[in-house]
């Protein structure tokens, strides 16, 4: 009977229980806590007594351990406190009534939005940091880096009558039904009910629901002239917000565990503290340092991570100590933060297609630690490539100092193109490293290039005088550059199989002499080759210039002539003795060696000097140089087609 009272009892004051949202765990000091446009400051923490210097709304409380400050909005209780360099950690419970919709709440650096709330379900913002996540709230517990939260979305504050004309108080909402009203629209009545909420006054329809100064109001039903049957819920959710430390287990004497990329060592245990080090992943210690125990703690720190106790004791046979551990990953030493190489990739705005240029690479280590064992790595569009050497590896770039080169850059098409960048990988020292140095990477920016497309063009001319079988002669080949392009092109001349060609430092394979040359814009340039023919007749030399997919021809007629052969000579350079007109050279079928004359040209200016030359016969098939052969099929079918007319 006394419990079938006692559930009566809560029954019927069942809509007028209090509830309330609560942040709990460990909070960073100094921090903003609560309801972002009304937090809590909690600016600084004494050393000697552990009582908090806490801010609200310009006023100033002082928070003690272990007491309750209760303010109009919160409720704040602190039971611990541990002390670092500029501020510490704290546990705190505190307590505050809601969170509406579109509200934010702040624990540190972690922030929770309501952004829109439905029948048990929410929709949600959490952030910590620069790291943010947007989800549904469909009930249960969320975990977020450390951060646990749970909602009551859309509580109900009441749930029966309103009686007209008295008004009841929910937290900090008066709603009071003030009146009603007996409407016809459209043939039809309608009844209408006056709510005031904090005196502010609305119509609703009853059946309709009115959201409105942070709650919502559900109208049932009118009773008589008196009473309106309402479900009143807080347009919003009670929030339970918990920080976990990032790390809190018991540890044995001896025994390390590890926490980000520290391996924490409990070295010796006592009665009123530890002594602990911090390593890295390979066992190097980074740091040691004595630790209190007691209501007011002390932490030892290292690179974001900071190390305490709450507990020791002493098993006979063990020692085992709990340690709590707050872990800011920005804080964490980073080798990017002191080790900073400048990387410059300049080159001109406009290039043109196959037309090699220059791209000049500056490294400066605008840094403050030395950095070693660079590695430079282009990163090339594959519309270009580079042509020259280069220092693929920079053994050291100390604080302040600085490396340039050029590099031969050409683009294989044309454009306006993405050139790309140049990267380079060095290693600066790191004590998280195992092995005391970290790679890093830094790049130049991107260019981009306007390659203007290569348009060869060429005029080639070939002048041969008429000759005597046996008689030196020469050949001209006239090249006038009248395009945007400088070369390299090939020239390739085709004899006929009754000439022996003169030359040195020439290609030749068979009957076909080649060689390569370049040419500046707007200029021309003579090549004279030696000949000599062995039968008589008329015979045509054919060439061919020819510059990426670009090719030029052209063509001239020699007319051979007979005359009388020498008695009494036997050789070629016997012949020196013999005028032309009565005597001829003997040729003989290998290859000598004769006086004769090079031509060469500089500046479209032709210079004539005498050089030992070697007779070279083109049936025998002889190649000077690398063979590289261009045009032969084209050239050899037109000498075929000469032959048969």
């Amino acid at each position: 009977m006394k419990k079938l009272i006692s559930l009566l009892f809560l029954i019927i004051l069942l809509p007028y229980v209090t509830a309330h949202s609560t942040i709990t765990g460990w909070i960073e000091i100094p921090s903003r806590v609560g309801i972002e446009k009304y937090p809590l400051e909690i600016r600084d923490v004494s050393p000697t007594e552990g009582s908090l210097l806490i801010e609200l709304n310009n006023k100033e409380y002082i928070l003690k351990p272990e007491v309750l400050l209760n303010t109009s909005f919160y409720s704040v209780y602190m039971n611990s406190v541990f002390l670092k360099e500029n501020g510490g950690y704290a546990a705190f419970n505190i307590t505050f009534p809601y969170l509406l919709e579109n509200q934010t709440v702040l624990v540190g650096d972690y922030s929770l939005t309501l952004l829109s709330v439905e029948e048990n379900r929410a929709k949600i913002r959490l952030r910590y940091d620069d790291i943010e996540k947007e989800l549904i709230y469909n009930g249960g517990k969320i975990e977020f880096n450390g951060l646990t939260v749970q909602l009551a979305v859309m509580p109900l504050l009441f749930d029966g009558y309103l009686y007209k004309g008295s008004a009841k108080y929910f937290q900090d909402w008066r709603i009071k039904f003030e009146e009603y009203n007996i409407t016809e629209i459209n043939g039809e009545l309608k009844e209408f009910a006056k709510i005031s909420i904090n005196n502010k006054e609305y119509w609703i329809e009853v059946g309709d629901t009115l959201k409105a100064e942070g709650i919502i109001i559900e109208t049932k039903e009118l009773v008589g002239s008196r009473y309106l049957k309402t479900i009143i819920k807080i347009n919003g959710a009670y929030a339970s917000l918990s920080i976990s430390p990032s790390l809190y287990k018991e540890l044995e004497e001896g025994k390390d565990t590890q926490i980000g990329p520290y391996i924490v060592k409990l070295e010796r245990i006592f009665s009123d503290g530890v002594y602990i080090s911090i390593k890295n992943t390979c066992g190097m210690t980074l740091k040691s340092a004595w630790i209190r125990l007691g209501k007011i703690g002390t932490l030892v720190s290292y690179g974001g991570l900071h190390i305490g106790i709450t507990e020791v004791s002493n098993m006979g046979t063990k020692k085992v100590a709990k340690i709590i551990g707050f872990l800011d990953e920005q804080e964490i030493p980073k080798v990017e933060e002191y080790a900073f190489a400048n990387v410059s990739f300049l080159t001109p705005s406009n290039a043109l297609q196959f037309e090699p240029f220059n791209g000049t690479i500056t490294i400066k280590n605008t840094g403050d630690i030395d950095l070693k064992y660079i590695e430079i790595i282009p990163k090339l569009s594959e519309e270009f490539k580079i042509i020259s050497s280069y220092p693929l590896y920079i053994p050291e770039l100390k604080v302040g100092e600085k490396v340039e080169f050029n590099v031969r850059i050409e683009p294989k098409k044309g454009g306006f193109l993405r050139l790309g960048n140049i990267e380079i990988h060095a290693n600066a020292p790191y004590q998280l490293s195992c092995d005391g140095f970290a790679r890093i990477s830094f790049s130049s920016e991107t260019r981009w290039i306007n390659v203007e497309n290569a348009t060869p063009k060429y005029k080639l001319v070939l002048k041969s005088q008429n000759s005597t079988v046996g008689s030196i002669t020469q050949l001209n080949i006239t090249v006038v550059n009248m395009g945007n392009t400088k070369g390299p092109f090939t020239i390739t001349i085709a004899f006929p199989e009754q000439f022996a060609i003169i030359g040195e430092n020439i290609n030749l394979q068979g009957r076909f002499v080649y060689f390569e040359d370049s040419l500046n814009l707007n200029k021309n340039k003579t090549y004279s080759l030696l000949f000599i023919p062995i039968q008589e007749g008329e015979f045509e030399i054919l060439a061919a210039l020819k510059e990426g997919e670009y090719i030029i021809k052209n063509s001239t007629v020699a007319k051979i002539f007979t005359i009388p052969s020498p008695t009494e000579k036997e050789s070629f350079e016997n012949s020196t003795n013999e005028t032309s007109t009565s005597t001829a050279p003997k040729i003989i079928k290998e290859n000598t060696t004769t006086t004769a004359t090079y031509t060469k040209v500089l500046n479209s200016t032709i210079t004539v000097f005498p050089v030992k030359q070697k007779l070279l016969f083109g049936g025998v098939g002889f190649a000077g140089g690398v063979a590289f052969i261009l045009l032969l099929a084209w050239i050899a079918a037109k000498l075929e087609e000469r032959s048969r007319r």
